[in-house]
């Protein structure tokens, strides 16, 4: 038998289990990711909106009730607003929830208990307040007609909450059990990987190793001299063709470029994973109004991303919100997890949240961060009234300056992170031609031992800077830092000035140059 029928014979049955290996492996794998996806698209989201159901549900008994009982009108602002968001809910639920039949039957259920309820109790008693039948309106309450929808209403809520719950529990324990198949398999392929390669090495000494000496063995004999002895044919009788040998060099050779083509692509892709986390840190288009500017500027202290990121949105008429939060750390880690800041923050902001809200709801969505931790401030800015409501989490001071004098705006809680907190809300003045300046702590700290710019600083630089645009500022605060860190950079920077005063581009950050330049920017808001 031939050298090549034998290791044929030797690789056939491997190679058949590998590929049975690899076909289970596979399957598995894109079972999981399915898994995962149900999770992570339908479940996990179905689980906030239901809880947000109950809340919308809440909301709307709270405010029927305070109507009725004061007949203030100003209660059915929680009333009317708590029914868009359950109304929002249900939809949002009835769509996640569709591929599940009992969960889709549980949300029809909640759906034509919550209509009951306004139809039958609330709406009533609403209108006859509203009426000026003030005892049709108590009868109405004292029947207990109402509250008994209002229980029903509330009762399915939580039973589509346990569905839900449940539901998720279900494929958690899915995902977790196709994890562990994954697994074995992998450890199971490394045992078959090592049995093999042992027999193999066995195999390929008797069949060719040793054919190979004793031909070498006389080989070397008659080069010495001895011409009598015959040459020997021992092992395969393919062994004398020695192309195989070289193909088989051949062949080593083009696994060796296969796996360094694969690792320059592997490199590639992490290139391109970086620049798409710094394009998404970077901040949105925005239409500005003609009573504001803004002007950014940011430095990562590692590479092209960094931890830090600032966005704004106009919202109705000339108010414009802006955000700034920091992420501990720096580099591609704190890049990922301050986009998943960046996604939620602004989520809260679109949805018309308070400053203040925004960090209780950012705080409550994060959970436990573990050594994760962020400080952040968000600044809402009224360009027609100068009015100005913001919440900052343990963030460095913001700065108020007009005319030469600055004006500190303090911390409104703690910093952001696996301890719970509570964040207040405070207001601030901005007359024309006054800047408001928010940053990061790598403009006024320096942690190699440099010296550093500090807030006080900063304060006497604002103070000392001729009246000018918030472009022009900018500059000047880049430049008296760059003098406080010689030896470069050593945590990631941003900055943000607000300007009160004539209509310019909003100047959105160019990674290339590390400082921020003019862009059109798209209506928003």
């Amino acid at each position: 038998m031939t050298v090549r029928r034998r290791v044929q014979l030797l690789f056939l049955p491997f190679m058949l289990l590998l590929l049975a290996d690899l076909a289970l492996d596979r399957y598995l794998v894109a079972r999981r990711d399915e898994s995962g996806r149900l999770i992570a698209q339908r479940l996990d989201p179905a689980r906030t909106a239901v809880t947000d159901l109950l809340q919308a549900l809440v909301d709307q008994e709270t405010g029927q009730r305070g109507f009725i009982i004061t007949g203030d009108p100003a209660f059915l602002r929680p009333y009317d607003e708590g029914r868009a968001r359950a109304d929002g809910r249900i939809a949002e639920l009835a769509r996640l929830l569709a591929h599940d039949e009992p969960a889709a039957a549980a949300v029809e259920r909640v759906a034509s208990r919550v209509a009951a309820w306004r139809q039958l109790g609330a709406e009533f008693e609403i209108e006859a307040k509203l009426a000026g039948r003030d005892a049709d309106a108590a009868l109405l309450v004292a029947t207990g007609t109402g509250t008994q929808l209002f229980d029903q209403a509330r009762r399915e809520v939580v039973a589509l909450q346990a569905v839900v719950r449940g539901a998720l529990a279900s494929e958690a324990r899915r995902l977790a059990s196709l994890q562990d198949r994954i697994a074995t398999i992998g450890v199971a392929s490394l045992a078959l990987a090592v049995v093999f390669a042992g027999a193999a090495w066995y195999l390929v000494v008797r069949w060719i190793a040793d054919p190979v000496r004793a031909l070498a063995t006389a080989v070397r004999a008659v080069a010495a001299g001895d011409l009598d002895r015959p040459i020997p044919s021992p092992g395969p009788p393919d062994l004398a063709g020695l192309g195989r040998d070289i193909e088989a060099m051949r062949m080593s050779m083009l696994e060796a470029a296969d796996d360094a083509t694969r690792a320059r692509r592997a490199l590639a892709r992490q290139g391109m994973i970086v620049l798409t986390l710094r394009d998404e840190l970077a901040p949105g288009p925005v239409d500005l109004p003609p009573t504001v500017s803004v002007a950014t500027r940011y430095h990562p202290a590692e590479g092209v991303v960094a931890g830090d990121w600032i966005d704004m949105v106009r919202q109705d008429g000339e108010r414009v919100v802006l955000a700034l939060v920091d992420v501990s750390g720096h580099g591609e880690d704190a890049a990922v997890f301050a986009l998943k800041t960046k996604h939620l923050t602004m989520a809260a902001v679109h949805s018309g949240l308070g400053p203040a809200e925004v960090l209780e709801w950012l705080a409550y969505q994060l959970g436990d961060t573990g050594d994760r931790f962020l400080t952040a401030v968000i600044v809402e800015v009224d360009g027609a009234s100068g009015q100005c409501r913001y919440a900052s989490a343990g963030h460095p001071p913001m700065v108020i300056c007009h005319t030469g004098v600055t004006t500190r705006l303090e911390p409104t809680g703690p910093i952001l992170g696996p301890l719970p907190g509570r964040w207040g809300e405070a207001r601030a003045a901005l007359v024309p031609g006054s800047l408001l300046v928010a940053y990061s702590d790598g403009l006024v700290e320096s942690r190699d031992g440099s010296t550093e710019l500090g807030v006080d600083g900063l304060c006497e630089l604002l103070a000392s800077i001729a009246p000018g645009h918030a472009d022009a500022v900018a500059d000047a605060c880049m430049e008296e830092a760059g003098r406080s860190h010689p030896a470069g950079w050593v945590d990631d920077l941003s900055l943000v000035v607000v300007e009160v005063g004539a209509h310019r581009p909003v100047l959105l950050p160019d990674p290339a140059a590390g400082r921020s330049a003019p862009a059109r920017s798209s209506t928003a808001g």
